[in-house]
């Protein structure tokens, strides 16, 4: 009896050991596309790689950042074009956490922060372009996005890989005004390129006269060419050479 009481005391005093050791301290995991900060008393100690660590819970916490890439979408905010129309424009951002602790430290929330910068600069970068400059330009707000983006999410230790338009939309009106716009474009386009086509046409034709009236043989022989390609037969002319002709009329005298 005394033994079984001593076996029971020892397992419990166990036990409670592995309850009080496990209650201060951690075993945490971190995987290949995380990193973990680490902070002691609430300061930063240092940067914890992928794989497991032991941790002393009561002084330590770990704050796990992921630095895979991620794409994010700004959606569709109204903003004001240069010349005063109300337009639409959503966003894809591709960006990735490249420093883990500036990412904590700079900022409570870098995701937000991020967030709102991409929108306070789309609205700077709107408002510098005309509402048909903003549509034949989109390549163009990618790139100024980017100038004005890139610097600020560096200091949150975020790198922005691109920033893409996705879509600009207009009000409804204004998508008839530009269709029309668009369809007037076109004819005049085409009536411009058949003008130049009929000038072509007249500037080949005043050559054509011009070579005729300095050379008219020009025109019997193209006069000749035309009838042997529409009889499809070969067209054989005779001249007679200035050397027979006399010799024929010497024979005749002669007789």
């Amino acid at each position: 009896m005394e033994k079984l009481i001593l076996i029971g005391s020892i397992l419990l005093i166990i036990f409670l050991l592995w309850v009080f050791i496990k209650s201060i301290f951690a075993w945490r995991v971190i995987r290949q596309d995380e990193r973990g900060v680490q902070f002691k008393n609430g300061r930063f100690v240092k940067l914890l790689g992928p794989g497991g660590s032991l941790l002393f819970t009561p002084f330590t916490t770990v704050e796990v950042v992921n630095i895979a890439p991620q794409m994010t979408v700004i959606a569709g905010q109204e903003m004001l074009t240069s010349d005063a129309i109300v337009v639409k424009i959503s966003l894809a951002v591709k960006s990735r956490v490249v420093d883990p602790v500036a990412a904590l430290l700079n900022a409570q929330q870098y995701q937000h922060v991020l967030y709102v910068t991409i929108q306070v600069a789309l609205r700077e970068v709107t408002a510098s372009f005309a509402i048909e400059d903003l549509l034949e330009h989109r390549p163009a707000i990618d790139c100024m996005m980017m100038d004005k983006c890139g610097e600020q999410a560096k200091q949150l230790g975020v790198e922005l890989e691109r920033i893409t338009v996705r879509d600009i939309t207009l009000p409804g009106e204004l998508k008839k005004t530009f269709a029309q716009v668009l369809a007037a474009r076109k004819q005049a386009q085409a009536a411009l390129e058949k003008a130049r086509g009929e000038t072509a046409a007249l500037r080949s034709l005043a050559n054509a006269a011009s070579l005729i009236k300095d050379n008219p043989v020009l025109m019997q022989l193209r006069a000749l060419q035309s009838l042997g390609e529409s009889s499809g037969n070969s067209l054989v002319l005779g001249v007679a050479s200035p050397e027979i002709a006399p010799a024929a009329g010497a024979k005749k005298q002669s007789k």
